[in-house]
């Protein structure tokens, strides 16, 4: 029985039950107040989780952005014709007259943010290697080596696609599209982890890039078997350019690399400016594109 002190600390006839975690009022429960705090600790969990993966998320969030474009724009027809994947900014591997050439530079490089307006499948599976693989590439390497492994990686998928194509290896006409070429060049990095001159790999970290990087490319096979017309010359050699770069991109000396070197750092913001440069040139295409009646 509760003595007449405790009830009166209480003015309300409200008391705190510690045992309970609620509290009690004339015999009433009412909800516990443990709830509220946990959000804070939900929240700071997020904000950890997001600050790890903070370029694969932008990125991902870009794409998105252009996916839900080409689910409104393309098929309006202007001028005539319908607005398609060239309008944004996708690779074809022969010149359509009016529409897109392989001649247009920045489109080695836009390719990568487009995807399939049909199904989100595309788009959700490039999703979901870039949250596998881009942590660890941001942590390890930066989002500077980040961004510019993806880009470059995705101009050595194309280039070597309009080759293939030139040896008459590959169907004309046709496009190449989506981000899985700078996947696998980011997996290409991680694979080549600790190769580069003056680091050296830890060796927990090593076993984890592997299981990660193994994810990523069980996910692709994976993928091959529900997504058409993947475009394996532009995987394998965007792959082939991620563990090329891997020897030559130092990781973070917190990673047991080196920092880099001024001539290595300028030229990453090279890429980075040109990539840049690329995304404009594919808006501005977009934009006289829709202008036109």
């Amino acid at each position: 029985m509760e003595s007449e002190a405790a009830y009166l600390d209480h003015p309300t006839g409200v008391t705190a039950s510690p045992h309970l975690g609620v509290v009690r009022s004339s015999g009433l429960l009412a909800p516990s107040l443990g709830a509220p705090r946990a959000l804070p600790r939900l929240a700071a969990g997020l904000g950890l989780w997001v600050k790890g993966r903070i370029a694969p998320l932008s990125l991902i969030a870009f794409m998105v952005a252009v996916w839900s474009l080409e689910r409104v724009l393309i098929g309006q027809v202007h001028a005539g014709r319908p607005i398609g994947y060239l309008a944004f900014g996708a690779l074809p591997n022969a010149t359509v007259v009016g529409r897109g050439s392989p001649d247009q530079w920045w489109r080695y490089v836009t390719s990568a943010l487009v995807h399939d307006k049909a199904s989100v499948l595309p788009l959700g599976v490039n999703a979901v290697g870039l949250l596998l693989v881009g942590r660890w590439v941001e942590q390890l390497y930066g989002r500077l080596a980040f961004l510019a492994t993806l880009s470059g990686a995705t101009v050595a998928g194309g280039i070597a696609w309009i080759a293939w194509t030139a040896l008459g290896l590959a169907a004309v006409p046709g496009y190449s599209q989506g981000a899985s070429a700078g996947v696998c060049g980011l997996i290409g990095l991680l694979l080549a982890y600790g190769r580069a001159e003056g680091t050296k790999a830890l060796p927990k970290t090593r076993r984890q890039v592997q299981v990660r990087a193994a994810a990523a490319i069980a996910l692709f096979v994976l993928a091959g078997l529900v997504v058409p017309n993947l475009n394996n010359v532009v995987h394998a050699s965007a792959l082939a350019c991620g563990l090329l770069l891997g020897r030559i991109i130092p990781a973070m000396a917190s990673a047991g690399g080196r920092h880099q070197r001024h001539l290595e750092r300028a030229a990453l913001w090279s890429v980075l400016a040109a990539s840049a440069i690329a995304v404009v040139m594919a808006g501005q295409n977009l934009v006289q594109r829709l202008l036109q009646t």
